[in-house]
């Protein structure tokens, strides 16, 4: 089992607070990152960026 995500979802109003322009289309992590810091400024309570991940679970033999 397993997942294999190629979207970004993200918060317009949480962004418009930042002063990041929308539509957001980031091109690189760098782009991300850069708006992550923004947000994070703008609304310290938050976090900007969440990603589930891990280590996959050994199969049973």
């Amino acid at each position: 089992m397993g997942t294999d995500t190629r979207a970004l979802w993200y918060n317009k109003e949480l962004l418009a607070k930042a002063g990041i322009a929308l539509p957001w289309q980031p091109k690189t992590w760098k782009d991300l990152l850069d708006a992550t810091k923004k947000v994070k400024a703008a609304e310290p309570g938050v976090v900007p960026f969440n990603v589930y991940s891990g280590k996959p679970r050994a199969r049973p033999r």
